[in-house]
């Protein structure tokens, strides 16, 4: 058996998973294993390198984890412009360009080199000045959306452009906007907020003022986290504080008055899960962090194909 639920997956290729892996590491070591990746690293970083190569050995695992983790502690000690807040993201259209959220509502650009080395930026900062919650780079050209605060606002930002906002508007969540993602095609727009709310955003339409395509008001506790499926741009997760995972498929209408008509999944009992990734290369394959440790899970009626969805539901 695998020890690590990580690289266990990305070892085995080949394996249909009907209930999650639990990392078996001894319970000492695995906190500061988690923690490496939890604070300031998030799975992003992971998921950005299982897209390069596979693990195959845990201490290989661990390095990797430990040259971000100690890269990203540099950076915020070196330059007295970053009071690292919560939000980071690896960007799409550069190689080792990352942004980081300050804690007095800054954005920051980060140019890393293969020593370990890099050059700190400043790209602008949130309206209302609050610490930067989440962000999420579009996957063309050089623009990112950041969210945080109280003001609930939503900015998207150019990297060429310093200072200058390209667009901000409010999100309407109830307390502080936590998480934003952007599909793979820069169409649409996550939002989550701590009143359990989850927006979905048609960017096009982005203005000040601007009303949700569509609102989810399933879940009853705080989003930490929301992220599109990458191989299918109708599918995204939520990640709720209550203790689960919900997926949701807006191509897919079932019939049934106990579920909204649009999810897919329910992965339960989780303790106090934070994040979730998607896997870049199976789909409907996905990870979740919590205390007690990550999960990988993979449903068996999620697919890239709508139409393949509803034929499971009519069997």
């Amino acid at each position: 058996v695998c020890q690590c639920a990580l690289y266990s997956v990305t070892a085995e290729f080949g394996m249909t998973y009907a209930a999650p892996f639990r990392a078996l590491l001894p319970r000492d070591e695995f906190a500061d294993f988690y923690s490496k990746i939890s604070d300031p690293i998030s799975l992003d970083c992971i998921m950005r390198r299982v897209k390069d190569r596979y693990y195959r050995t845990r201490a290989m695992f661990l390095a990797d984890v430990n040259i971000l983790y100690s890269n990203a502690l540099s950076y915020s000690g070196e330059d007295t412009r970053l009071d690292a807040g919560w939000g980071m993201a690896w960007g799409h259209t550069r190689a080792n360009m990352i942004a980081v959220g300050a804690n007095n509502g800054q954005i920051m650009s980060l140019s890393v080199d293969e020593n370990g080395g890099g050059k700190l930026h400043t790209v602008g900062a949130l309206p209302n000045r609050a610490p930067v919650e989440d962000i999420a780079f579009m996957h063309q050209g050089n623009k990112l959306c950041a969210v945080g605060g109280e003001g609930t606002n939503a900015t998207i930002f150019d990297c060429r452009e310093r200072d200058a906002p390209v667009l901000s508007w409010r999100t309407g969540h109830v307390g502080d906007c936590n998480c934003v993602d952007i599909d793979s095609q820069d169409r649409h727009i996550l939002t989550g907020g701590d009143g359990g709310n989850v927006h979905l955003w048609d960017i096009r339409m982005l203005k000040e003022g601007a009303r949700p395509l569509k609102s989810y008001e399933y879940h009853k506790s705080s989003i930490p986290c929301v992220k599109f499926d990458p191989l299918n741009d109708n599918q995204f997760g939520v990640v709720c504080s209550g203790g689960y995972v919900s997926i949701w498929n807006t191509d897919v209408k079932r019939e049934t008055e106990e579920q909204p008509e649009d999810l897919m999944f329910l992965h339960c009992n989780l303790d106090e899960p934070q994040q979730m990734e998607w896997h870049p290369a199976l789909e409907g394959l996905f990870f979740v962090s919590h205390q007690g440790g990550i999960d990988v899970v993979r449903p068996f009626n999620l697919t890239s194909s709508a139409e393949s969805a509803m034929e499971q539901f009519k069997l």
